[in-house]
């Protein structure tokens, strides 16, 4: 029956096999495809066959996860689309639950390439690879739907035109084009769906006091200062009004 599908073998070869795979688990033979079977067989000549070659055979059924260093029979691996790195299927879907959130520039893209190294995406295989990925994130991903538009919107955050920009209220769903000339630089714009300003530079909610401050510095500043974070408002309060607790042993603040 193997000859018959795997082409012209030795019947000392088919037989070995065979015999390894009579050893083998059932969920290792369930997933066992016949381009793996062929695969095996036809990587090892006729005359390398020798005493160990049954159970290279056996041990070549399953391989080892490199990220759980547990090991699965082959068609339940999953082979990166632009390089030949495999791992379990549990650990690439987890490695991409990551990776999707990470999604911001065009850059961090080659993040969705392989879970051991970047790799980049050239002109030529963009289309095939985010179809691929696309139907891989669909089919492992189903129940997972706030993944899933995370995905589309990042991915759409890291290809669109730089114009392009996402209104920064978290109430507001939309994409507009700044009606200005400005540049991208640090100056106030308005969303023209919600009319929530926000800076064009770096998209937080506008306030008078970015004025003077680089983005970076105004992130900073809004930790301790914004007048809309309900905590940060409490602890200004207290700072002001509260009282610290006599005892030694405590120091705590309260009203």
């Amino acid at each position: 029956e193997l000859s018959n599908v795997v082409g012209p073998q030795s019947d000392v070869k088919i037989e070995l096999f065979a015999y390894a795979l009579c050893d083998a688990s059932p969920d290792t033979l369930k997933y066992l495809y016949m381009i793996d079977v062929k695969d095996i067989l036809r990587t090892t000549s006729d005359t390398q066959i020798n005493e160990n070659f049954r159970e290279n055979a056996f041990n070549s059924l399953s391989i080892q996860c490199p990220l759980c260093l547990e090991s699965f029979p082959r068609g339940r691996m999953e082979t990166m689309y632009l390089c030949d790195h495999v791992c379990c299927l549990d650990c690439i879907k987890q490695y991409y639950r990551g990776a999707i959130k990470e999604i911001g520039e065009p850059q961090s893209l080659s993040k969705l390439t392989c879970f051991q190294e970047l790799v980049p995406i050239s002109d030529d295989v963009k289309l095939n690879f985010f179809q691929y990925i696309g139907s891989k994130f669909s089919q492992w991903f189903t129940d997972e739907r706030v993944l899933l538009d995370t995905y589309h919107e990042n991915l759409f955050m890291a290809t669109r035109d730089s114009q392009i920009k996402k209104c920064c209220n978290p109430k507001c769903p939309s994409f507009f084009v700044p009606n200005n000339n400005n540049n991208n630089r640090i100056v106030r714009i308005q969303c023209p769906h919600c009319q929530f300003p926000q800076c064009q530079q770096c998209s937080r909610k506008w306030l008078e006091d970015h004025n003077g401050k680089t983005c970076e510095q105004y992130a900073k500043w809004l930790l301790d200062n914004d007048p809309d974070d309900p905590e940060v408002q409490f602890l200004k309060y207290l700072n002001t009004a509260g009282m610290m607790c006599p005892n030694e042993q405590c120091k705590a603040v309260y009203e």
